[in-house]
């Protein structure tokens, strides 16, 4: 699954640890791709006392230097770039100005989340991006450099997200044209969860909280007000309300997936509808053993695959 990620950590390299964890709170949603993230962050970027920008790509680099190496020219890195804007009220070209003055000072990872930090004030940093769960090595940076993150794990039906993955082809986006896109998608989903999960048992309930996406566009009031609580701030109506207000969803370039979700923009309300989608998909294989044991520790039905009997399990 290695070759799958557009982001994986080249070299499994000790993270350098920094003099001290960063003491200041932040937040991460974690899932795999197609997961719904895009839209849980654009809910929380509507809270006063939250700061939620699109994906920053920072999690799994040691600099800055590294990161623009990895990332290059493609329009991944846009969402540090977007987040500036807003909170320094910067010009575009102001904005990648400041990007590319870190990148010759090879600035450290470390101290571009503590500036985040320092412009977003008193709101709390949530830090999402898809890419973070593909990796173990990328989740334990984020141990190393925080004294007391928390983790959103949003996991949502297999069978929708293998569905979106390859209707969308995002092989191609990773590189892995050559690859049957379906196992490649379910592959990345089971590695995904796995590796967040694992995080989750790692750091105890207080600091990792499960959220099912099912239920979040069925009960949004509930699923966020549990939320806000494991953020420790109060509940916010306008966290119902993803396509009011400015909440960085406006992408950079007219290419660019500057909202993380090329779909997002299509709906005006939570659809919950959203939730049952999985019922309607056929996928042309049956699961892997462990991407069906794994599914039914969510509790998921999986109508479609062989029922498994405790001499499977």
């Amino acid at each position: 699954s290695n070759a799958s990620q557009s982001l994986s950590v080249k070299t499994k390299k000790q993270w350098q640890k920094p003099d001290h964890k960063n003491p200041n709170p932040i937040a991460f949603i974690l899932s795999s791709p197609r997961s719904g993230s895009t839209l849980l962050r654009v809910m929380l970027a509507g809270h006063p006392g939250l700061y939620s920008p699109p994906e920053l790509h920072l999690l799994p680099f040691e600099t800055m230097g590294d990161r623009h190496q990895e990332l290059g020219l493609s329009h991944l890195g846009e969402g540090l770039q977007r987040a500036l804007m807003d909170l320094e009220n910067l010009t575009p070209e102001a904005s990648q100005a400041k990007v590319n003055q870190w990148v010759k000072a090879n600035t450290p990872i470390a101290d571009i989340y503590a500036y985040l930090q320092r412009q977003a004030e008193q709101r709390l940093l949530i830090d999402k991006s898809p890419s973070y769960g593909s990796d173990r090595h990328i989740l334990d940076h984020s141990e190393i450099l925080f004294d007391q993150a928390k983790y959103i794990h949003l996991v949502r039906h297999p069978y929708a997200v293998i569905e979106s993955f390859t209707r969308l082809r995002m092989d191609k986006l990773l590189g892995a044209e050559q690859q049957n896109p379906y196992a490649l998608a379910e592959s990345i989903w089971r590695t995904s969860n796995r590796n967040i999960l694992d995080l989750g048992r790692t750091v105890g309930a207080d600091r990792y909280l499960q959220v099912i996406y099912e239920d979040l566009v069925r009960d949004p009031r509930k699923v966020l007000t549990n939320i806000c609580d494991f953020l420790g701030v109060d509940f916010d109506e306008a966290l119902l309300n993803p396509y009011s207000g400015d909440r960085l969803t406006d992408g950079l370039h007219q290419q660019s997936m500057g909202v993380g979700d090329p779909n997002f923009l299509q709906h005006k309300t939570i659809d919950p509808a959203l939730a049952d989608k999985w019922r309607s998909i056929t996928l042309p294989a049956a699961l892997q053993l462990d991407t069906i044991q794994l599914a039914e520790t969510f509790a998921y039905d999986l109508p479609q695959e062989p029922q498994l009997t405790p001499q499977t399990q």
